[in-house]
């Protein structure tokens, strides 16, 4: 036990984080076999290290603070009406809006998929039947559903949605290319996470976004710190994001946004509270 001690201590002194040494905690307790009748990660030992490395280095936030929203959505409104955008920038264009809608991974974007596609009045619902980081072993499907936003067309992730189904309808033709996205260089291959998240990306430089400091994944946290801020309650955000802890949100996304605006307080939903300031652009 002694030498699984020592080699975390030796991590830490190599400047290394205490979420990589309880990974490796963890990868070791996993193979290890039990030592005192006790499992290597719970030994008492072990614990103390670790806790000793918490209180010397504990772990600090990426994010200080956030980007705004409303930058993004100012960006998207000025690229026109759809049928006016290239192919690349039609699939950016999607993919930031269902990020911001959702509140979701670039794996989530990724499993929307059209065969478990349902169109509805006013809405768009999708079954993730991929297993997802927010899904577990064993539970159902995790559904999304987006919301039509007729406050400004421009942002609207429907009829959005609905447009580039139709513009890629011959990419798919005579294939089995049931992904929504797909990429828009020949021979637009469904994507993969990091695809989608490079296009995120993409589209927060184009918006003068400092993505140096910023990546793929802030858009989950932009999108709930602005429904917080305008008054959304944590039940409601932590519904659309699929935390099942308020403090995850509170601890890990919750950001106060740079050059937000207050907003009155008021429950609405989590989309049309993300895109509301869209209507006033």
């Amino acid at each position: 036990m002694a030498s699984v001690a020592d080699y975390l201590t030796d991590l830490y002194m190599k400047g290394r984080c205490y979420r990589t040494l309880n990974n490796h905690r963890s990868a070791i307790s996993a193979f290890h076999k039990p030592i005192d009748g006790c499992k290597v990660g719970q030994h008492e030992l072990v614990c103390k290290v670790l806790n000793a490395c918490f209180n010397a280095r504990p772990p600090q936030p990426k994010y200080v603070v956030t980007w705004d929203v409303d930058v993004v959505l100012s960006y998207i409104c000025s690229l026109g009406p759809n049928d006016t955008l290239s192919d690349k920038q039609l699939t950016q264009k999607l993919s930031m809006l269902l990020a911001l809608a959702s509140a979701g991974r670039s794996s989530d974007i990724r499993a929307l998929d059209l065969n478990y596609m349902t169109v509805s009045e006013g809405a768009i619902t999708f079954e993730l039947g991929k297993l997802t980081k927010s899904r577990r072993n064993g539970e159902g499907p995790i559904k999304l559903t987006f919301h039509v936003f007729a406050e400004n067309p421009m942002l609207c992730v429907v009829s959005t949605l609905l447009y580039y189904k139709e513009r890629t309808f011959q990419w798919r033709a005579g294939c089995n290319k049931s992904q929504l996205l797909l990429s828009f260089v020949k021979p637009h291959k469904e994507v993969v996470p990091c695809t989608i998240a490079g296009w995120l990306v993409q589209v927060m430089t184009n918006a003068g976004i400092d993505t140096s400091t910023f990546k793929a994944h802030s858009t989950r946290g932009a999108s709930t710190s602005k429904a917080r801020a305008k008054g959304l309650s944590c039940q409601e955000i932590m519904a659309m994001a699929k935390w099942k802890k308020a403090s995850t949100f509170q601890r890990h996304y919750l950001r106060k946004v740079v050059n937000g605006k207050e907003g009155e307080d008021g429950h609405v939903s989590f989309q049309k509270t993300v895109f509301q300031e869209g209507q006033k652009l």
